[in-house]
């Protein structure tokens, strides 16, 4: 750009800097003033002499001069008095316009600034890639994002990290650059054997780098048990593509619950378990009778259970359920985490009814042996 700064010699506290166009411009101050300078004086009038004004057409011998001498100056009159005199308001326009531009181009008009900007591959956003010019103080708004596919967006301005989006003030030139990186592939093994259902099926898929992955599996065959890279895993949940995984779902043979259970139940909040309950199941591997096989050694059991302390009890999806019923309104339900052969755990509910006080928590129980 022809009105682009230039820099001089760097000061301590900081670099000065002197544009062109007041370089140009002082130049043309600086020889419009040596051209008034250097002009010569307006010509005398014709007839003076020595500081003497004599008239035109007076003889030497008035003049105290010699003959030859009132001839000559007699003849330079004559000469003077055919050529016009000069007027002084060419020279004071055109001072004035001088004035004028010098004036405009050092301090009236703003110089300007060019903004490049660079994008690389899976950016977007504003400005376009490429060089505008703005007037200096200029504020230019910018943001980018990452495109599909890609991320860790990083944006500079004249090298130094900057937000993905903000304002560049326009007080020299600047360079804003965007770029990011690509996410790489990785690939999902998937192996759900035979009688489980769920999501995603058996196969090999491809996700991109730091996908969200959610799967879920459930038998009404048995128990499922789900592993991801060989370490067991819920039957439902997610994980992050951050690597490529094998994913595993399969039966467990049920356990048989048929038997006695000493179950320890904790009321939510409660510091410690409650008095032991047994239980014992009976009837078909998959469903049942639960019944308390003693009577509640003390009031607490005895305020809970009636109707002789029977209930039901069914495994689905490879959980025991089992629930108490005393042909009135309330309710005793228990539900069980996966199951596993010697130990179970999971929760509770009670209650006598609408009005009555209820209880939910917690229950652990192991077989008797």
């Amino acid at each position: 750009m022809i009105w682009e700064e230039i820099r001089l010699l760097p000061r301590h506290h900081g670099e000065m800097k002197i544009s062109i166009r007041r370089w140009a411009a002082m130049t043309v101050l600086a020889a419009f003033a040596w051209t008034a300078l250097a002009m010569p004086p307006p010509a005398r009038p014709a007839g003076a002499v020595a500081g003497k004004n004599v008239p035109a057409g007076a003889t030497a011998s008035a003049a105290g001069e010699g003959t030859e001498t009132g001839v000559v100056e007699k003849e330079e009159a004559l000469a003077q008095t055919g050529k016009k005199k000069r007027s002084p308001w060419p020279f004071i326009v055109a001072g004035a316009v001088v004035i004028g531009v010098v004036v405009y181009f050092a301090f009236i008009r703003k110089p300007r600034y060019a903004l490049t900007v660079e994008t690389g591959a899976g950016v977007t956003g504003a400005p376009a890639a490429g060089r505008s010019v703005h007037k200096k103080g200029e504020r230019i708004t910018y943001g980018f994002l990452p495109a599909d596919g890609y991320k860790e967006l990083a944006v500079t301005l004249d090298n130094s990290v900057v937000p993905t989006a903000g304002t560049v003030v326009m007080d020299r030139d600047h360079v804003l650059r965007a770029t990011a990186a690509s996410m790489a592939e990785h690939t999902l093994v998937v192996r759900a054997r035979t009688g489980v259902s769920g999501s995603p099926a058996s196969g090999a898929f491809t996700f991109r780098e730091d996908t969200i992955v959610s799967y879920g599996y459930f038998s009404t065959a048995g128990a499922v048990s789900v592993r991801l890279d060989g370490v067991a895993a819920g039957r439902s949940g997610t994980f992050t593509m951050a690597k490529d995984h094998l994913l595993e779902a399969f039966l467990t043979p049920l356990p048989d619950l048929r038997g006695s259970w000493r179950f320890l139940l904790k009321r939510n909040g409660a510091n410690s378990a409650q008095p032991p309950l047994f239980i014992m199941f009976s009837g078909g591997k998959k469903s049942g009778t639960a019944q308390l096989i003693d009577d509640p050694r003390n009031d607490y059991w005895r305020y809970w259970w009636k109707n002789d302390g029977r209930g039901v009890y069914e495994i689905a999806n490879g959980q025991l359920q089992f629930y108490f019923d005393d042909d009135g309104p309330g309710w005793r339900d228990f539900e069980s985490d996966p199951l596993e052969r010697d130990g179970l755990s999971g929760n509770y509910s009670l209650s006598l009814g609408d009005g009555y006080p209820s209880e939910e928590g917690t229950w652990t129980a192991t077989r008797v042996k």
